[in-house]
């Protein structure tokens, strides 16, 4: 096979709940989504240099430490089911950035916040190569209304750890209920993955649709073992390479254009509105573990901050007063309008500060930036999709 270069556009993301935190879970056809741009992920090794004193002004050694938690990033567009209480594209990214997913059966599913929160399973198809991670959260969506294109939502957080499965060329031919594959560079394998095979004339063997997981790989001689053993025999010049499902979903990007602001339950014309909404957790970096990587985290304090822009009318002064005494507004951005295709962003707490005027091709605008906190604990912001 070719060193082919990677297209961008052949991206393919994953996410599927996991069971139990740091457990690697494969996805289905229905844990799809589409991005809205791509995809990024990586995990970073770092390093001690030795402290052995030799007579030498270079750097001799350097010793791997510990690996830190991982980052990802993911911008989608919000793509709502088109039905009354079913879940929308990503569900289960916005179930791990609250906490709590509630299916209201013909009427709505709505997330909500709690102290704990859920972790998933990434995976990432970039062209000829596939990345997973295990333990992933999500600490952070940003979301601000625009004027064009579709609602843009980009999600990010970090994992426990990270592998990859990659395209190879075989070297042997391999019998039926073979399970150890002869591969040129073992290195593009690492155990968890899923792969298939490809036969020269196009073939493709892959387990009845669902993979072979790669169980182990010997890298000195370059040998990647699989579960279960091949359903026939693949002859040598044969690809090894990554095994996804086909994805599937069935959603609605909403439209820009079908978006508005509320303030205390009314309409507000805006020229700005934006949501940070920060959840994050601390991995558990400093913990010694068996496998090198982080295998738990912890909750940290929420952070959700915004702004609020609007041309200054006779009316909006109150909005100053409302600053000097850290007033709580009621606000929520509303993005679609046809049911089953609406998104609520809701913060029914939301502290605000004085605003600022500034002036804006002739008129003056002001712009009030927002803490969203709580009342009882755990109920500062929701989304709901109805």
């Amino acid at each position: 096979m070719a060193n082919s270069i990677a297209l961008a556009r052949e991206q393919e993301i994953f996410a599927v709940a996991e069971t139990t935190r740091g457990t690697l879970v494969f996805p289905a056809a229905t844990d799809f989504i589409i991005g809205a741009g791509f995809a990024e992920i990586g995990q970073q090794p770092s390093f001690s240099k030795s402290k052995e004193v030799v007579n030498s002004r270079d750097v001799l050694a350097r010793i791997m430490d510990r690996f830190k938690a991982g980052e990802w990033e993911i911008p989608i567009y919000a793509r709502p089911s088109g039905a009354l209480g079913t879940a929308p594209m990503a569900a289960i990214l916005f179930k791990c950035l609250m906490g709590v997913q509630t299916i209201n059966a013909g009427v709505s599913v709505v997330y909500s916040q709690a102290k704990e929160k859920p972790s998933f399973s990434l995976w990432i198809r970039k062209d000829h190569a596939v990345f997973f991670a295990r333990g992933c959260t999500v600490s952070k969506v940003a979301a601000e209304l625009q004027t064009e294109g579709n609602v843009e939502l980009t999600f990010s957080g970090g994992f426990m750890e990270m592998g990859w499965v990659g395209t190879d060329d075989m070297t042997a031919t391999e019998p039926l209920a073979e399970d150890d594959i002869a591969v040129t560079d073992a290195k593009k394998f690492i155990a968890g993955g899923k792969v298939q095979f490809r036969l020269a004339a196009g073939t493709i063997y892959d387990n009845s649709d669902a993979g072979y997981t790669v169980a182990s790989v010997n890298y000195t001689t370059n040998v990647v073992t699989i579960t279960p053993a091949l359903e026939a025999e693949v002859a040598s010049g044969s690809f090894i390479e990554p095994f996804l499902p086909v994805g599937s979903t069935t959603s609605y990007p909403i439209s820009a254009a079908a978006c508005k602001a509320q303030v205390g339950g009314a309409d507000k014309g805006v020229t700005v509105y934006s949501y940070e909404i920060t959840d994050p957790v601390a991995y558990l970096d400093r913990e010694i573990t068996s496998t090198g990587f982080p295998e738990g985290y912890v909750e940290g304090q929420r952070d959700i901050t915004g702004e609020l822009g609007f041309l200054f009318r006779r009316d909006d002064l109150h909005y100053f007063y409302d600053g000097r005494n850290d007033s709580k507004l009621n606000l929520k951005m509303v993005c679609g309008t046809v049911a089953g295709k609406i998104m609520e962003i809701n913060t029914p707490y939301s502290s605000v500060n004085i605003p600022k005027p500034e002036e804006v091709d002739e008129t003056i605008e002001t712009k009030l930036d927002f803490l969203a906190v709580g009342s009882a604990g755990e109920d500062s912001a929701t989304i709901t999709f109805k």
